[in-house]
């Protein structure tokens, strides 16, 4: 398809008016409303926009629009959209994408091309649209658009690392041309980039939305009823109600300060052995994760999605072997248990030296008359490690927003302490917990309520 000059100056017509390219585009119930006609006003106007919103908002979609929009209003340009994980890139931005085309005027606009599960293919080599996981910071450098310039979408921004999100920095440092980052995504914890685009660097952001679901007619009662649920200042209630950034309360396990001054903190305890531990998944969208530490530090954590158990334990004792590691811990419970086997049977085969343990979360505690399990006993010892100041960790987002998601409850049998996980399997945080459980942190003699 030629890029004639009329079709140049139609686009140079719509590049500024995201608002009226969408009303044009789009059948009258696909169009932008409410809060997304201001966020793409904005998004226009600054180089660099974030948006915070309350679960279902709508973020997804203005984040559709506007990659739609400046991928068909600039010829030559890159868009490359970016979600923490692959599910998330295929499953949220991608479908409102595909659904967003389909609908419009776009498909006889440009016949030629094509709209495939995660990126738009087009007859010319610098016009490239693609979403992509940002697992790997080297995934994104020496990625540019051509005379078009690039824009970047970084979807689910909370779950995407500091360092990643410093590699798209090169994507867009050509002042000779047009580049624009916008991020999206419901708030967590109060702790990380996304989360420091709406406080202390707020002025490195030309704009900030923050959407919460009172204002958006068809959510706003389901937020009171939440309100009424669950207390105003409840951090579940204030993230994805009110679109705050919220995190520790008097059930909080892990202090989120401890946290973060663990992420600063760099241990080196050569003369520790070398410990690796693994929480497994299958093919489901969980997380197998695996945690290397030495002493006193969290060296690693590597992390994957959609192995089957056998080519995950084949995977995770190669690591394991490669790294060194004289123990590896297993959580055991389920497919934990064949996992394990088979990272015996590997160990076996070639000689090595290393120990493979099985972690029994369930198991009866050391304190039966405090604990209700073996994991809530050894979540609590971890915790009294960071409040030690005796650990180091990673700087990732999905780790400290885990670690600091586990909530405790002394409300069933005996009032015994149990540790109450988020919805999603915290896979990151339990692997480290697995690192530590055979800790000599002795558990403090105080604990909630006295118990």
């Amino acid at each position: 398809m030629p890029i004639t000059s009329r079709r140049v100056a139609l686009f140079a017509i719509y590049q500024r008016d995201p608002v009226c390219w969408a009303s044009d585009m789009f059948p009258v119930g696909q169009r932008p409303r409410d809060w997304q006609i201001e966020a793409l006003a904005n998004y226009a106007a600054h180089d660099y926009s974030a948006a915070v919103t309350c679960r279902d908002g709508g973020k997804t979609r203005y984040a559709a629009y506007s990659a739609l929009h400046f991928f068909c209003t600039r010829p030559e340009s890159l868009v490359t959209t970016v979600a923490p994980v692959w599910r998330q890139v295929e499953r949220a931005i991608w479908v409102e994408i595909r659904k967003l085309w389909q609908v419009s005027k776009l498909p006889k606009l440009f016949p030629k091309f094509e709209v495939l599960l995660s990126e738009i293919k087009t007859p010319h080599a610098q016009w490239r649209m693609y979403g992509m996981a940002s697992d790997r910071a080297e995934n994104i450098e020496g990625g540019h658009g051509g005379d078009g310039g690039t824009f970047v979408v970084l979807d689910e921004a909370k779950g995407i690392r500091n360092h990643f999100r410093d590699s798209v920095a090169g994507m867009l440092g050509d002042a000779t041309k047009v580049n624009k980052l916008i991020a999206i995504g419901t708030p967590g914890p109060p702790l990380g980039w996304f989360a420091d685009a709406f406080t202390s660097q707020r002025n490195l952001w030309g704009a900030q939305i923050r959407v919460a679901s009172s204002q958006i007619p068809r959510l706003a009662a389901h937020c009171e009823a939440e309100r009424l649920r669950l207390g105003d200042s409840n951090p579940w209630f204030r993230q994805q109600q009110l679109a705050e950034f919220a995190g520790a309360d008097e059930y909080t396990v892990i202090p989120l300060d401890a946290i973060r001054a663990a992420t600063e903190r760099r241990f080196v305890d050569t003369d520790a052995p070398k410990i690796a531990s693994l929480d497994p998944a299958g093919l489901g969208s969980d997380e197998c994760a695996l945690t290397f530490r030495q002493g006193r530090q969290q060296i690693a954590i590597n992390a994957w999605q959609g192995w089957d158990e056998m080519k995950s334990a084949a995977r995770a004792w190669q690591l394991a072997h490669d790294w060194g590691a004289e123990e590896i811990w297993v959580d055991a419970p389920g497919m934990g248990g064949p996992m394990a086997s088979k990272i015996e049977e590997l160990e076996t085969a070639n000689g090595s030296r290393m120990k493979v343990y099985r972690y029994q979360p369930g198991n009866p505690p050391r304190d039966t008359e405090r604990f209700v399990s073996r994991k809530a006993e050894d979540v609590f010892a971890l915790a009294d490690v960071f409040r030690s100041g005796e650990i180091g960790i990673q700087d990732d987002p999905l780790l400290i927003g885990q670690l600091s998601a586990w909530r405790w409850d002394d409300s069933g049998d005996r009032r015994k302490t149990r540790v109450l996980d988020p919805d999603d399997s915290p896979d990151r945080a339990d692997s480290v917990n697995i690192a530590w459980q055979n800790s000599k942190i002795t558990i403090r003699n105080e604990s909630p309520r006295g118990l």
